[in-house]
């Protein structure tokens, strides 16, 4: 099992994480350590967070086993404290401090902190709480691409009854990002110079590429906006010439 763990780990990208345990727990005498890092922790949350189940489970505050006799309180105390909390895990022994992955949701934004080594938890649920608020605070989901875009740049019809066509973006799409950074986006445009055969509506024609500093933060499919059926014949033949009507 560890080493499937660590397997999955390494396709993950976690540079800093060699597991030795199934659990977690402090190491007997004479095993390794787990060895983990803040970055690690906080892609291997967002991994967990494509599971739904996860936050099914993560966000109940207490609950009761046992025929209501036992009653088991969530030691995240984020939750019900810090708005839109709803995970993920504390940890705690005596060589690590104590540490938590947290993760919080308002409205399409969700962020996740991770704290470790704090000497209290109180002070572990400040530093999380701080953290958040912060990035709450500094970002805003932004409208990178509206559905329906224009995209200025003509798409030659080689067969189509017009010469040549505007695509639209086929989807909107949003991003968080701080406010002051919105300046720093960049659109590449990518289209062929000529598209044979009839167009269906929504037909794919290209890609717009969005980046943000350079890097590439998504990429948004350019459709045709309508149905372009084919040109006659005639019409087709004498373009072919090179009559180009």
């Amino acid at each position: 099992m560890v080493k499937l763990m660590n397997a999955q780990a390494r396709a993950l990208g976690l540079s800093d994480t060699e597991f030795h345990t199934v659990h977690g727990l402090p190491p007997a005498k004479g095993e390794k350590e787990d060895q983990t890092s803040c970055n690690d922790l906080a892609v291997l949350a967002r991994e967990l967070l494509k599971n739904p189940k996860i936050l099914q489970w993560t966000s109940i505050q207490t609950d009761t086993f046992r025929d209501g006799k036992f009653t088991l309180t969530n030691t995240n105390k984020l939750l019900g404290k810090f708005s839109g909390t709803d995970g993920l895990k504390t940890g705690y022994y005596s060589q690590t401090g104590f540490n938590i992955v947290a993760t919080a949701k308002r409205g399409e934004m969700r962020f996740i902190t991770v704290v470790m080594g704090s000497p209290t938890g109180k002070i572990r649920d400040s530093l999380a709480m701080e953290k958040l608020q912060k990035a709450f605070a500094q970002y805003k989901m932004m409208n990178v691409v509206k559905k329906g875009e224009v995209i200025e740049q003509d798409v030659f019809l080689v067969d189509g009854k017009y010469r040549k066509m505007k695509g639209v973006t086929e989807k909107s799409f949003l991003y968080p990002m701080a406010v002051d950074k919105k300046s720093a986006v960049t659109k590449e445009i990518f289209l062929p110079e000529r598209v044979k055969g009839e167009i269906r509506e929504g037909q794919r024609l290209g890609e717009l590429v969005v980046k943000l500093d350079g890097q590439v933060i998504g990429k948004v499919n350019i459709v045709s906006p309508v149905y372009v059926p084919k040109a006659n014949l005639f019409t087709r033949l004498i373009r072919r010439l090179g009559l180009n009507i």
